[in-house]
């Protein structure tokens, strides 16, 4: 009889197994959904004043970040695009201006030879006072023709430094210069700059050649326009790098300009230091030496720079 009892409990031992899981699903069920509503109760008052419409994301501090320092895309014309910014074009880009520098560059080497030999005399006629010339002096053939081809030189990176230093000065509003640079006209502006720079230097040559033959014999005035010549076409060696630095890398053009502007300080002071010791005899003549100084080495900067700007801004 005890197995049938056995039976019998077992059967309803199975028969209240379902009733025991049935409630307690209800009671997860019940727990969840209680969850849910006090999930939507939350969501509700967080977006209370947000309409129903309106699209809405749960976003965190790191995202009010990004959202904060993304830039606001157009919301109309958006299948046409934004426009680009114009990229800055300087002065190296333009054809004309590379090929003046690629012409006296290839001439310079093509003569490297005969202009390195110049170098030792001109070393002399910078500083030297010897008055009788030694037949024992490196001379070339064609040393006159490398000499002009020399001045060619100082003309062209002078010109070069006198833009940029044009383009630098009306870029800063506190130095008052006001010069319209052209992308378009950077040829023609850079070649009319050479231009007088070579006008400068001719004019400068005979004003020297008139006032050493007035205030000294023919070996003065033979020491005098050699420390000028000297003192130049040394400078155009100088101003090499500081010129081309200054036309292709437009930022570094305000000192490059600084530092052309100081090697051609340094030159002028050499050479007026030779002058002074060739003209200097009394007191009287160094008054005379004070007027030269301001009647050639201070008021005609001021009309090349004057002269400069009009040409510049003219055309």
């Amino acid at each position: 009889m005890r197995p049938v009892g056995k039976i019998q409990n077992d059967s309803v031992v199975t028969a209240q197994a379902p009733v025991a899981l049935d409630s307690a699903a209800a009671a997860q069920k019940a727990q969840l959904d209680s969850l849910d509503a006090a999930k939507m109760a939350a969501l509700d008052s967080l977006f209370a004043g947000q309409d129903a419409d309106e699209p809405c994301l749960l976003i965190g501090p790191e995202d009010e970040a990004l959202i904060e320092t993304e830039p606001e895309l157009p919301t109309e014309n958006w299948r046409e695009g934004r426009l680009g910014d114009e990229r800055p074009i300087n002065i190296g880009d333009n054809s004309g201006v590379l090929a003046i520098v690629s012409c006296i560059f290839i001439l310079m080497m093509l003569g490297y030879k005969q202009c390195r030999r110049l170098f030792s005399s001109l070393g002399h006629q910078l500083w030297g006072m010897r008055r009788r010339a030694n037949v024992f002096d490196p001379h070339t053939s064609n040393e006159t023709r490398y000499i002009v081809l020399m001045a060619v030189q100082w003309c062209v990176y002078t010109g070069l430094l006198l833009y940029s230093g044009i383009s630098v000065a009306s870029a800063d509003s506190a130095l008052g210069v006001h010069a319209l640079l052209l992308p378009g006209k950077a040829f023609v502006h850079t070649g009319l700059l050479i231009g007088l720079m070579a006008v400068y230097y001719v004019v400068q040559y005979g004003v020297y050649q008139l006032l050493g033959y007035t205030f000294s014999d023919s070996a003065g005035r033979r020491l005098f326009v050699k420390g000028f010549e000297a003192s130049q076409l040394l400078l155009g060696f100088a101003l090499i790098i500081p010129a081309l630095v200054a036309i292709f890398y437009p930022d570094a053009a305000a000192v490059c300009v600084v530092i052309g502007i100081s090697l051609y300080i340094v030159a002028r002071v050499i050479f007026i230091a030779k002058g002074f010791r060739i003209f200097y005899t009394n007191f009287g003549s160094l008054l005379y030496f004070i007027l030269y100084l301001c009647t050639l080495e201070i008021i005609p900067l001021i009309l090349v720079c004057q002269i400069a700007l009009f040409l510049v801004n003219s055309l």
